[in-house]
């Protein structure tokens, strides 16, 4: 951080005091909600399977604790998640969580307020349970409007040109389209910064350009993109560019500030000038 600080402008929340949209009762609503039965049943059988990995009576391979802590998860949201065909507990999160989203609805629908419902887990996916499937037929079931039940996904890949990919897995795309999603992702909450290393290693120039028209509009939304590179024609496109030699900072400004003042034509000049001044050599 303290490197960080030397190329970068920090601004903490309680520096910018900007608005934040006030929480109904002044702080977050917690719902606590008992476990069905069937849940406390395979909670037990999870302890149990903890047991044989602890006592090595099983390979990892077959169990492990992070499978163990991943079916946790999945139970807690839902059993269904373990076991499709496991009854639709009317008290599970999922269903409260419903309630919820629908009594909102009710209650902001004339001034058509939105909504941002977030998991981490059971993205939609064809033909398996997923918890974005179930509630969004609940909801329309319960009088939501089908149209206003828009996933952001829809609106990636229709940025990204991947309508057509929805079901395919992430490791059977070329690696151009692979690094193009994991950025977009990553933007997804549109967080205040966010850090890129050699994003466009190994893509073709078509897509490395395609790449950083996305950081743009990344950019124009009010995300700092903090990028490394070995790319010098790619130093060109940034705001600000930071240059380190023998692990010190020697060179920080706009790429046209920079140019002026190695009388250089180009970033790659810049880079070279930098580099030769290097003292370091390998062990």
């Amino acid at each position: 951080m303290a490197m960080f600080k030397q190329c970068a402008d920090i601004q903490t929340a309680d520096m910018l005091k900007l608005p934040v949209p006030a929480l109904v009762g002044g702080k977050p609503t917690n719902i606590r909600l008992k476990p069905s039965e069937t849940q406390k049943q395979m909670v037990a059988e999870l302890g149990e399977r903890a047991d044989k990995i602890r006592n090595r009576e099983v390979k990892p391979y077959v169990d492990n604790m992070l499978k163990i802590t991943n079916d946790g998860r999945k139970l807690a949201l839902d059993q269904r998640l373990i076991d499709p065909d496991l009854p639709d507990d009317p008290d599970s999160k999922v269903n409260i969580c419903v309630g919820k989203v629908f009594e909102i609805w009710e209650q902001t629908k004339a001034q058509r307020s939105a909504q941002l419902v977030f998991c981490d887990l059971s993205t939609p996916k064809a033909g398996v349970f997923n918890v974005y499937d179930d509630m969004k037929a609940k909801l329309i079931e319960r009088g939501i409007p089908e149209a206003e039940i828009a996933p952001k996904t829809d609106e990636l890949l229709l940025r990204l040109g991947l309508e057509k990919e929805r079901d395919t897995l992430v490791k059977s795309l070329p690696l151009g389209w692979k690094q193009k999603l994991a950025f977009s992702v990553s933007i997804f909450h549109r967080p205040k910064i966010v850090f890129l290393d050699e994003p466009t290693g190994g893509v073709d120039p078509a897509t490395r350009r395609q790449f950083w028209e996305l950081i743009y509009q990344a950019a124009d939304e009010g995300i700092t993109v903090f990028v490394t590179t070995h790319f010098m024609d790619e130093a060109e496109y940034c705001d600000r560019i930071s240059i380190m030699v023998d692990g010190v900072i020697r060179a920080l400004d706009t790429p046209g500030e920079l140019k002026r003042q190695f009388n250089a034509t180009t970033m790659d000049d810049v880079f070279q000038q930098l580099a030769r001044q290097a003292v370091r050599t390998a062990d």
